[in-house]
């Protein structure tokens, strides 16, 4: 009975340590069945098979594990495509969870970012996207889209290299409060656009932080109005 108990306790404590960041809490549930399994009654070569394969297993089944939740997640998380207008250079921003937010248009299993001249997008929902998944486009002065360099994922070091390349770079995500009078509490992302020499020392100015503010009072209103 003890034999059976400390595997059953082993199997737990394997497929949790799959997940690598439960690691330190199979390691005592393992250790728990192993004391379990050599209290028992059966062959030492049984009780031996029993402690070393879990051990010999764990990291290529760890990898299986790892790779194969990646690659759902890959597929099923969503994918951007953000579209700066013509000529658009400076910071852009993404407001998220606005209710006033125009609907975004999904093509290709992709969906489409569209910013206005001011580049001040509010998106109906939060940002679920892996930074790798994004492309970016400007458009052109005929409307055509020309990709952009994502400057953080440069795929080589002479992308890299080429400084006088228009491309995007993700700065960071931050988080904005209004009292109206109650307080509300908004997310929004930061993307910088420009030539790379000049993206290091694009910011967000005060002046735009302002207009944020502006717009996302407006949208609160509206929704007061409409409720």
């Amino acid at each position: 009975m003890k034999n059976k108990i400390g595997i059953i306790v082993i199997g737990i404590s394997f497929l949790i340590s799959l997940n690598p960041f439960l690691i330190f809490y199979a390691i005592p549930v393992f250790v728990f069945g192993l004391l379990w399994l050599w209290l028992g009654g059966k062959h030492l070569l049984y009780k031996i098979a029993w402690t070393i394969l879990p051990i010999l297993l764990w990291y290529p089944c760890m990898n299986i594990f790892v790779e194969s939740y990646l690659s759902i997640q890959e597929r099923t998380r969503p994918k951007y495509d953000f579209i700066f207008p013509a000529n658009f250079i400076g910071t852009a921003v993404i407001v998220e969870d606005m209710t006033c937010a125009k609907e975004s248009k999904e093509q290709n299993g992709r969906i489409r970012l569209e910013f206005p001249e001011n580049g001040i997008l509010f998106y109906s929902a939060r940002m679920e996207s892996s930074y790798m998944d994004n492309k970016y486009y400007r458009k052109d002065s005929i409307g055509n889209l020309i990709e952009l360099i994502d400057f953080h994922w440069a795929a080589s070091e002479n992308e890299k290299s080429e400084h006088k390349r228009l491309g995007v770079d993700h700065c960071y995500n931050a988080v904005g409060n209004l009292y109206l009078p109650d307080r509300y509490i908004y997310t929004y992302s930061v993307l910088t656009v420009g030539l790379r020499d000049d993206i290091d020392s694009i910011i967000l100015t005060q002046e735009k932080t302002k207009d944020i503010e502006a717009l996302v009072k407006i949208c609160i209103s509206d929704k007061t109005k409409n409720a």
